[in-house]
């Protein structure tokens, strides 16, 4: 309703913010089979998802591009 603030959800997640940089750095969906599940249930109005771009980490922004281009996806 009008009165209950509009709700924005992460619904991925990584590794990038540690202090200490991983081995293999990785960004992947909460809930792979179905993302929006969890926004769609406690009624998101938005939903974010990173876009992670570090030097020397080409995979990590492949992930996020990836993640990004299913969530939108499932948007529409």
């Amino acid at each position: 309703g009008k009165d209950k603030p509009a709700l924005v959800m992460r619904i991925d997640m990584g590794n990038p913010y540690n202090k200490i940089r991983h081995r293999a750095m990785w960004a992947v969906l909460q809930n792979e089979a179905e993302p929006l599940l969890g926004a769609v249930e406690m009624d998101a109005a938005c939903v974010v998802v990173n876009l992670f771009m570090l030097p020397d980490e080409p995979d990590l922004f492949r992930q996020c591009v990836q993640n990004i281009a299913r969530v939108r996806a499932d948007c529409e």
